[in-house]
């Protein structure tokens, strides 16, 4: 998951997008009210993707 402020003004999402194109399973998430320090913006919002993608992506058992 690449989480990425919605608000961002000195990276652009295009670039986020094309950095989650290249993972596997890359996902963009734009989080609401944040810029380029997205955890200090809004550290709820992040928790709450960052929670919600690994609950729709469970790592491997080890």
């Amino acid at each position: 998951m690449v989480a990425w402020g919605a608000e961002d003004r000195m990276m652009p999402p295009a670039t986020g997008r094309r950095l989650a194109a290249l993972l596997p399973r890359g996902r963009y998430t734009p989080i609401p009210d944040a810029r380029t320090l997205v955890p200090l913006d809004n550290p709820v919002a992040l928790a709450a993707e960052v929670r919600r993608f690994m609950k729709e992506n469970p790592p491997p058992p080890a």
